[in-house]
């Protein structure tokens, strides 16, 4: 039987690779999973040679005859390269590639890594026929949805139009089925969904929208015009969960990938109803501004909705508009804002894109008063813009010389590799920001995006002309990250604490009051936060002030806070 192993890289939804090893075991053929790392690629700084060893291990012993690659991200080629390599060397099999950034830069994955095949598209029905066509011994040049070194002319392959008649994903337990861990290497037997308590699903496929900085328009027009927008019916989403939750009992929150959740009326009302009924677990979708309705986050809530995401990118609208083409307006994203405000349960969080090249003087200043009308809590992702090849504004970069060619939009990720992770989303660390004035609203930010800091608070700070005259008062360009919620910041601040002359030496001296203190500045956030101002005032505040009748002596500060 023809034997494949499908290898899927630092991918933890893992929708689509999935689904295409669903469509190849329907097909009759031999199919062994490799999830290779238990991390989010954001969140991976390099892949480690334990890993790649216990790949090389898996595929001889597995020995197939077809290894298949599947990576959601372009930050994830390196891997791809460290993989197909180790693949290659571990097993004499052909390769081929498929995910929403090879679908983009097909021709580069091919010169740059080990890679023989790519699949340009939807690849459920690209990777049956590549089977199929090894299996017989075939030419798989001429395929449609499939680039190979050999391709003259790509022919495009159409998506499936019927939804309902895929298959669900492969979820069922196996013994051909492997996690490769991110930090250790170990090979851990079994599907590793069946070790949670989520599941992630779409309802339809591709997105309505043009945002310049994303790949989906670019996604959308591999399809033909008309065919790239399908949804699935509520009965096939409905029994797709059933079967997930039939598979693992554990499942007990849902998470729906979809570029933005459906939102037409009839299917709200299907969807909202059925759901309540039939799965009655918490969920969370993905929206856009444009198309939140009242009536349909009312359903949404009713039928079990607890997070979701959505994006702002810029409180310039002009920005909004002629930059990132998004066509909302400030007054219905705060319109939206209030749809969800009025159901506690539903979490929101907002994804903001803090720095680019054609931002205004005052955006820094305008997003912040943009968020400050929004009702707390509420999160943020905060997001550097990132130029991938082929969205419409890495082109518009090259036709306004920001960037040469494609090709230096390419070297410009991998020059710094944790860097462009780092800067897609600031997950776990905060890019180096060099001016201390972006800075200043960069912190505010993040104090808006910690739930436990009320709003009237951050206004008070913000309100202050003193330290909108010297934002050095307030932070550094090392911006802490206020977002985190667990109690990182008051342990920093209790630091901080143990420098006060007096306080310090009780301190060191009595570990009862370091206790006090440090449970007190861990429970109350913002005491922490006003602990944390109270000292920067106290140590920079003469500083300030000496600086208006010795000149050297700013320039020397100035230096130093830099």
């Amino acid at each position: 039987m023809f034997r494949v192993a499908l290898v899927s890289v630092y991918d933890q939804g893992t929708y689509g690779f999935r689904l295409v090893s669903a469509h190849l075991k329907q097909a009759g053929f031999d199919v062994h999973h490799i999830y290779f790392g238990d991390r989010m690629v954001q969140d991976v700084p390099t892949f480690e040679e334990a890993e790649l060893a216990s790949l090389e291990g898996l595929l001889r012993d597995i020995q197939p005859d077809l290894v298949g690659l599947s990576a959601t991200s372009m930050l994830c080629h390196p891997a791809v390269a460290a993989v197909a390599t180790r693949a290659k060397k571990a097993w004499d099999a052909p390769i081929v590639l498929g995910g929403p950034y090879p679908s983009l830069a097909p021709q580069y994955c091919l010169d740059h890594a080990p890679i023989d095949f790519v699949c340009v598209g939807e690849a459920e029905e690209s990777s049956v026929e590549l089977c199929t066509r090894l299996q017989a011994g075939r030419p798989v040049h001429d395929m449609a949805g499939l680039l190979t070194q050999r391709t003259l002319n790509m022919v495009r392959r159409d998506p499936p139009e019927d939804l309902d008649a895929m298959p669900f994903p492969d979820l069922e337990p196996s013994d051909q089925k492997w996690l490769i861990r991110s930090d250790t290497g170990e090979i851990v037997p079994g599907d590793p969904f069946l070790r949670g308590g989520f599941y992630s699903t779409k309802c339809s496929r591709n997105c309505p929208f043009n945002c310049s900085f994303c790949s989906s328009p670019n996604v959308r027009q591999l399809s033909p015009a008309g065919k790239a927008l399908r949804r699935r019916s509520v009965p096939r989403i409905i029994e797709d969960i059933k079967h997930a939750r039939e598979i693992n009992p554990n499942v007990s929150i849902i998470g729906f990938w979809d570029d933005t959740f459906p939102a037409e009326a009839n299917f709200m009302e299907e969807f909202a109803a059925a759901y309540k009924k039939e799965i009655a677990l918490p969920f969370h979708i993905w929206a856009h501004p444009k198309t939140v309705k009242e009536r349909n986050v009312n359903l949404l809530a009713d039928a079990g909705l607890v997070g979701v995401i959505m994006g702002i990118e810029a409180a310039c609208e002009t920005t909004r508009k002629n930059v990132f083409r998004r066509p909302e307006t400030n007054e219905e994203i705060v319109r939206v804002d209030g749809f969800y405000a009025k159901h506690p349960a539903v979490q929101r969080t907002y994804d903001l894109i803090l720095d680019h090249p054609w931002e205004s003087p005052t955006e820094m200043e305008e997003t912040f008063q943009l968020m400050v009308r929004l009702q707390s809590p509420f999160k943020v992702n905060l997001h550097s813009l990132v130029l991938f090849p082929e969205t419409q504004l890495a082109k518009r970069a090259i036709r306004e010389g920001l960037l040469r060619d494609e090709q230096d939009a390419i070297d410009h990720l991998f020059s710094d590799l944790d860097d462009s992770r780092h800067r897609m989303q600031w997950r776990s660390k905060i890019p180096n920001l060099k001016d201390i004035k972006r800075a200043y609203w960069v912190f505010l930010l993040l104090c808006l995006g910690n739930s436990k800091i009320p709003t009237s608070l951050v206004r008070f700070i913000a309100d202050r002309k003193i330290l909108r005259k010297h934002p050095e008062l307030l932070t550094e360009v090392a911006v802490i990250d206020m977002r985190k919620e667990n109690d990182e910041f008051g342990r920093y601040v209790l630091e901080v604490c143990r420098t006060w002359w007096g306080l310090g030496r009780a301190l060191r001296l009595s570990p009862r009051l370091t206790r006090l203190l440090g449970g007190a500045l861990e429970r109350s956030t913002p005491l922490a936060l006003v602990t944390y101002l109270f000292d920067r005032m106290v140590r920079r505040l003469p500083s300030v002030l000496f600086r208006r009748t010795k000149p050297q002596a700013a320039s020397t500060e100035e230096r130093r806070v830099a």
